[in-house]
């Protein structure tokens, strides 16, 4: 019996053009605010870089810095308006493929380390159909954004335990997976067919 596909996906820059986080935080602070956040945190992401700072940790840091004490009602709002400009984000190939397998009633997977709470809205604004796995932002008991994170950095090996936590009959499922760095090469590694920056 052929075993059904799974076709699971990264996000930015797989499924996109480019890096979602900094139009996200574009919209929330400003451009202004970005770049001196990003220069305040610079030895550090070149820290990073050279994998000598967690990238985890390092995504905590800035996201606190830009988010932290905001509303979830401001930042749910600033994510529904990103989602509702996202049309030109898309790959032509992702979109073409998607289409496809929407309209074959394919298994869609979106496995991404950007915060679920500007994912979800952007992929089911096309595709309500898919399932997200993201990196899932915190917030305190008065309702504000810590800027800390609920769930681990979906990233690396944890984009691949996410995936098994959700579907954990592995031996079920053709895994067939997109990614297109560095932080995807584990679920390349897991799936039965891997595809890399090919979309």
């Amino acid at each position: 019996m052929t075993r059904p596909t799974l076709y699971v996906f990264d996000f930015d820059g797989t499924l996109t053009h480019c890096d979602t986080f900094p139009l996200f935080a574009y919209r929330v602070v400003g451009r202004w605010h970005w770049w001196l956040t990003l220069l305040r945190f610079l030895p550090q992401l070149a820290g990073m870089k050279l994998h000598m700072v967690d990238n985890s940790r390092l995504k905590e840091r800035v996201m606190t810095r830009l988010f932290g004490g905001r509303s979830e009602e401001e930042m749910a709002a600033h994510c529904r308006a990103l989602a509702e400009t996202s049309d030109t984000l898309w790959r032509p190939g992702a979109v073409q493929l998607l289409n496809r397998l929407t309209h074959e009633g394919q298994k869609v997977v979106v496995v991404s380390a950007s915060l679920g709470c500007w994912v979800r809205p952007i992929v089911h604004r096309r595709y309500p159909q898919a399932s997200i796995i993201a990196t899932e932002h915190a917030t305190d008991e008065k309702g504000q954004w810590t800027g800390t994170f609920r769930t681990p950095n979906c990233y690396g090996a944890e984009k691949v335990k996410r995936l098994k936590e959700a579907f954990p009959e592995r031996d079920k499922y053709h895994v067939v997976a997109y990614g297109d760095s560095r932080g995807d090469r584990q679920l390349l590694a897991y799936a039965d067919e891997a595809h890399y920056r090919t979309l």
